[in-house]
């Protein structure tokens, strides 16, 4: 063996179908008698894991060296990190600190400061690993289960981490703040709306890289996931701005509550519950494009020319009132 070349993993548990990078370490680490960090520090000389996104930045050649000691092939690590849905979910090359439709992680020196993954306690307890689509800020419902996703601890409200959670338990994923059992969380439930797992389904069938037809216009992945980004910024109003919930039938609004903005952050950053009800306002405003989407233009005062907002996609400009775009 050449002196430089590391020697393979006495144990390495295959990814899961959908499983997450970060939660594939964890399980390894696990399989190989190791704490997380002891494990990550031995694989990959010393190279920063756990205090940075890894399924966001890890690198090719982070990937190739967990192949060849792992004896994974490298392109299905590669199907485990958010950069999987490059071209298809957000733009190749898109530099800035949040991804469109991808939840932050905020880590701060090991500490999540954001509540950037949902999880299924029903699936933890199935497959015992973290999901990469967990990390998609429109999952907000479980389609396996029919159960709503959560996004913390149902007694601390502590973000879930999964690499920080002890393995080995069985019947059992403790909490690492308070202890509570993450896998009893599927007995306390909210509601998510038959409108928002409807868009939900839409987007994630967009991110496969199937082709959507949206008023007899067929769009790539990226064009509808931007479109659809689009207007979620101008969703709801602010002290400047109409949104365009204010335009959605008052039965519907009867039911979401008064189209308000949780935060002044980008959508990403808010709570599962918050991005659940902005889907199902997306999704009123979706139906039968464009005719609800003109009605909440005119209903909404809305404005396009919202300071920081991107350009409207072009089948957005055309499916609206232009002399308000």
């Amino acid at each position: 063996m050449c002196p430089c070349t590391k020697p393979q993993w006495v144990a390495h548990p295959h990814p899961r179908r959908g499983e997450i990078l970060s939660s594939w370490l964890s399980r390894c680490a696990f399989a190989n008698g190791l704490s997380g960090h002891c494990f990550t520090q031995r694989a990959f000389s010393g190279v920063p894991i756990w205090t940075r996104d890894i399924d966001r930045f890890a690198t090719e050649s982070l990937l190739a060296e967990a192949s060849d000691q792992s004896r994974i092939k490298l392109r299905n690590l590669r199907k485990s990190v958010l950069r999987c849905y490059e071209g298809r979910v957000f733009a190749p090359g898109y530099g800035g600190s949040v991804l469109p439709w991808i939840t932050p992680a905020g880590i701060y020196h090991r500490v999540r400061r954001h509540h950037g993954s949902a999880y299924c306690p029903l699936c933890l307890a199935e497959y015992g690993c973290a999901m990469l689509v967990w990390r998609l800020a429109w999952m907000v419902h479980c389609p396996r289960h029919e159960l709503p996703l959560r996004d913390a601890c149902p007694q601390c409200d502590a973000p879930f981490v999964f690499h920080r959670i002890a393995l080995g338990d069985p019947g059992r994923l403790p909490c690492p703040g308070c202890g509570y059992n993450l896998l009893r969380a599927a007995a306390v439930e909210l509601p998510v709306t038959m409108q928002a797992r409807s868009l939900q389904r839409a987007l994630t069938c967009s991110s496969a890289g199937h082709i959507r037809m949206i008023g007899g216009r067929a769009l790539s992945p990226l064009e509808f996931s931007q479109g659809l980004r689009f207007l979620i910024s101008i969703l709801y109003p602010n002290k400047h701005f109409g949104g365009l919930a204010e335009g959605v039938r008052y039965k519907s609004r009867r039911h979401l509550g008064d189209p308000i903005a949780p935060s002044t952050k980008a959508f990403e950053h808010w709570r599962i519950r918050d991005r659940a009800v902005a889907l199902s306002y997306l999704a009123e405003v979706m139906d039968q494009w464009p005719v609800a989407f003109i009605k909440a233009i005119s209903q909404g005062e809305v404005s396009f020319s919202r300071p920081g907002a991107t350009a409207p996609p072009a089948w957005i400009l055309q499916g609206g009132d232009r002399n308000k775009l």
